[in-house]
C-alpha cells in the first residue's frame, strides 16, 4: 500500500519529463514534401540539373517551356 502511495505522485512527474523532451524538437514538419525535390529526368539530373540547355526531348519542358518548339517527336510527360 505504501509503494502504491509513493507511486501516485511520481507518474505526473514522469509524464512531465517525458513530454519535455518531446516538445524539444526543432526539425519538427520540415521533411514534409521531399519528393518534390527528386528531378523529373535523369539525364538532366547527372548533367547537374543543367536543364535550360537540353532540348529535343520532353522533360526538357520542365526546365525550359520554350523548349517545347525544339521536340524532335511527339511525347507526353507526368511529373509531380
Amino acid at each position: 500500500m505504501r509503494r502504491a502511495l509513493l507511486l501516485i505522485p511520481a507518474l505526473p512527474i514522469v509524464a512531465l519529463l517525458a513530454a519535455g523532451s518531446v516538445l524539444g524538437q526543432s526539425k519538427a514538419g520540415t521533411s514534409v514534401g521531399q519528393f518534390l525535390l527528386i528531378e523529373p529526368s535523369a539525364r538532366i539530373a547527372a548533367m547537374g540539373n543543367a536543364g535550360a540547355t537540353m532540348y529535343g526531348e520532353v522533360q526538357a519542358s520542365y526546365y525550359n517551356p520554350a523548349a517545347i518548339g525544339l521536340f524532335a517527336s511527339n511525347g507526353v510527360q507526368f511529373t509531380h
